[in-house]
């Protein structure tokens, strides 16, 4: 069974650096999608809005000039160079039905990066819109990737509708360099911890140790005079006489 033509409307809601050129581009390499330039025209509104202050200000500024009643693709574009950069989840700043919200990551020097994160993206619109070529055209499909396209041209008057069913939530693994880079860094806090603990153990070993004073011996020399020949003489004498 072939399935219908797409049509979609495309808003850029901010100066993206032509980096929403490089994401329909990706996109609508599928035959599934056409661009119409009117929105009444169209089956659902992409819409580009980039983050220049914070997420939530400025999707709730982009919603607010989307018109509703059609379901939107909203792409919203974080600034930054780093392809492992962790983008808060846009989904969270989103409170109108029927809006698919997906993060990309942009530069104006690079345009688009090519990571991981935009590539998850991508292939999460399409499988929401259905314009993947490697999905089945079944209900079982339909039902998991958002929304399917009704079959039926006198039901639709020849134009394709959409049934929102449930939201598909992209899942984006942290990056394992990031893992390695908080493993590194833990690895080293714990080894300084430790070297820490063992410095202050041994310096506090050292400081109880007793010290004892050795007193060198005092030695007390006695000098006696020296006793003549003579003296001991005179001294003879005086014995006799009292004798005598």
């Amino acid at each position: 069974m072939t399935q219908e033509i797409i049509r979609f409307f495309v808003m850029v809601l901010g100066n993206t650096m032509n980096s929403h050129k490089t994401f329909m581009e990706r996109l609508t390499i599928s035959q599934k999608l056409r661009e119409v330039k009117s929105v009444n025209n169209s089956d659902v509104i992409i819409a580009f809005v980039p983050v220049v202050s914070r997420a939530g200000t400025d999707i709730g500024a982009a919603m607010a000039k989307i018109p509703q009643g059609k379901p939107v693709v909203l792409v919203v574009l974080h600034h930054t160079f780093d392809q492992d950069y962790i983008a808060p989840d846009s989904r969270l700043c989103v409170n109108r039905k029927y809006v698919f919200a997906v993060d990309c990551l942009y530069h104006e020097d690079q345009g688009l990066l090519n990571c991981l994160r935009n590539d998850d993206a991508i292939r999460a619109v399409k499988k929401h819109l259905r314009c993947d070529d490697h999905i089945e055209d079944d209900s079982s499909c339909a039902s998991c990737v958002g929304f399917h396209l009704c079959k039926s041209d006198a039901e639709t008057g020849g134009r394709s509708t959409l049934n929102f069913q449930a939201m598909l939530i992209p899942v984006h693994p942290r990056p394992s360099r990031r893992r390695c880079i908080c493993l590194g860094v833990s690895a080293f806090v714990v080894v300084v911890i430790v070297l820490v603990i063992l410095f202050l153990i041994l310096n506090s070993d050292g400081h109880g140790d007793t010290q004892t004073t050795v007193i060198p011996p005092i030695t007390v020399a006695t000098h006696q005079p020296n006793i003549t020949v003579a003296t001991q003489q005179r001294k003879k004498r005086s014995l006799q006489r009292g004798r005598g």
